[in-house]
């Protein structure tokens, strides 16, 4: 079980990076009402989202299964149809939020 999780530098970077996103917007939520301007901090979230996700897809030999080899997933397969329909919407979040002047709606 370890093993994947640390297993090689692929896994514990992914590993490592996920912790450290899980405790930044931990920390955020915690601090939101102190928190005025927030367009520095989601682009710092989106950058690690990104790093995170090229990582995963890296560590899952995605590419090569784009490529027409075999990665860990089919690419027709729930996570891979899931995680892409999730990025998009984390996508066009981080767009919006650019145009939002306050915290409430």
């Amino acid at each position: 079980m370890v093993k994947h999780f640390f297993g090689n530098w692929q896994t514990t970077a992914s590993t490592g990076l996920a912790a450290v996103l899980l405790i930044y917007i931990i920390y955020h939520f915690v601090q939101r009402k102190q928190i005025s301007e927030w367009r520095g901090r989601t682009v710092l979230l989106f950058v690690m989202g990104l790093a995170l996700c090229l990582l995963v897809a890296f560590r899952d030999r995605y590419v090569a299964a784009i490529a027409g080899g075999e990665g860990l997933f089919a690419l027709d397969s729930f996570p891979i149809v899931f995680n892409s329909i999730l990025g998009g919407v984390i996508i066009l979040t981080f767009i919006v939020s650019f145009f939002l002047k306050k915290q409430e709606l």
